[in-house]
């Protein structure tokens, strides 16, 4: 475990500590959207390389897969202007930053689709046909293309890291999601349609509860108004606190190896018998052994919280809880150094963060300042 001390943003989103021993740097991403690429990766095929050379799944069909990017747009919000224009739902396999250039999947079933389509900030490039539409099960993970720029970034030693949840798990600004996702498992709905309220910017989805409330809406119908996927991503996000806080205690105890009783994931799969530490999402449907539930209760008796709570009936939302490996293997990480900063790229699992893997080269003292929300 490292000496130096995390920022209060990170205590806050229960990263309490680093797991490597280099010293702090003052690089900054994200100088340009084009310093932070993201592009899908499914079936050992990048989405920016698609076409002559498909995933297996794009196989024919009913569905037209297109390969989308997008620069500094939300991927939700992509995905509805490319349906407007296509008149019809498109689908997707994971949420992109918006603050970067991505190239991901999209699907929409839709009679002679275009071979290319543009808008502002949207070019999409027709890739194949699928029998199904593209979800998130279809990727494999993301390989990332980013500059740090300023003072150079170290080559790491190690090639593992710690699976923390990033930043942009929790929001970009105060109050965090996982601050309202407690409000929501606690039942205390006004306080929590409140705090969204607080988020809300005009066109925002957040939007729309501030103008329930101002009607005099009753604050469970308010928060309805959100739509029951954000609220589910917003509780989700309160669980993701739990993974991140059980992960920083077995770190700074120097517990990183599983143990007898624990969990452990190999090639995707949970079990008890062999692969690399598993720590648990907090849900009514997740079955936890003895051993990792010792470790989360006292975490839960001090938000005051039970596993039957992230089903929220009122909300009709539902946080199943589960695994999550507690690290991550980046062994084609590379590090470069370039005229003004460092070139780092590398891949990861669906679901993991590059955020993450640069906290810990870069252990940002000002997170927000270095790009890193």
């Amino acid at each position: 475990m490292n000496s130096v001390d995390p920022p209060p943003i990170d205590r806050r989103l229960g990263m309490l500590v680093y797991s490597t021993d280099t010293l702090p740097v003052s690089a900054r991403l994200r100088a340009r959207l084009s310093d932070f690429v993201v592009v899908e990766v499914s079936g050992g095929v990048l989405a920016s390389e698609a076409g002559d050379v498909r995933p297996p799944w794009i196989s024919g069909g009913d569905y037209a897969v297109f390969s989308v990017v997008k620069v500094g747009i939300e991927t939700a919000e992509a995905a509805a202007r490319l349906g407007r224009a296509l008149r019809s739902e498109v689908t997707f396999c994971g949420l992109k930053d918006k603050r970067s250039v991505s190239v991901q999947f999209m699907s929409c079933r839709v009679r002679s689709p275009p071979r290319v389509l543009r808008l502002p900030g949207i070019s999409a490039r027709l890739v194949g046909f699928s029998p199904e539409r593209v979800h998130p099960g279809l990727i494999d993970g993301n390989r990332f293309f980013i500059i740090a720029r300023g003072e150079r970034v170290p080559a790491p030693s190690v090639s593992r890291f710690p699976n923390f949840f990033g930043y942009q798990r929790f929001g970009d600004r105060e109050p965090f999601n996982h601050d309202i996702g407690r409000l929501l498992v606690l039942r205390r709905f006004r306080e929590a349609a409140e705090l969204l309220s607080q988020k809300a910017r005009p066109g925002m989805p957040e939007w729309r509860v501030r103008r329930a409330l101002g009607r005099g809406e009753h604050p469970t119908k308010a928060l309805l108004s959100l739509g029951r996927r954000i609220l589910l991503f917003i509780v989700q996000s309160y669980q993701s606190f739990f993974f991140n806080v059980l992960l920083s205690r077995r770190i700074s105890e120097g517990r990183v190896a599983p143990e007898p009783g624990d969990v452990r994931c190999a090639a995707g799969i949970f079990n008890a018998f062999s692969g690399s530490l598993a720590l648990p999402l907090p849900g009514p449907q997740a079955v936890i052994p003895r051993k990792p539930m010792e470790e989360l209760k006292p975490i839960m008796r001090e938000e005051g919280v039970s596993l039957s709570d992230f089903r929220v009936k009122e909300l009709g939302i539902e946080a199943a809880g589960g695994f999550r490996p507690a690290f991550v293997s980046v062994p084609d990480l590379s590090v470069r150094e370039i005229p003004g900063g460092t070139l780092l790229s590398f891949t990861l699992p669906r679901g993991s963060y590059a955020t993450s893997v640069l906290r810990e080269l870069v252990k940002p003292s000002d997170p927000p300042g270095q790009g890193f929300l």
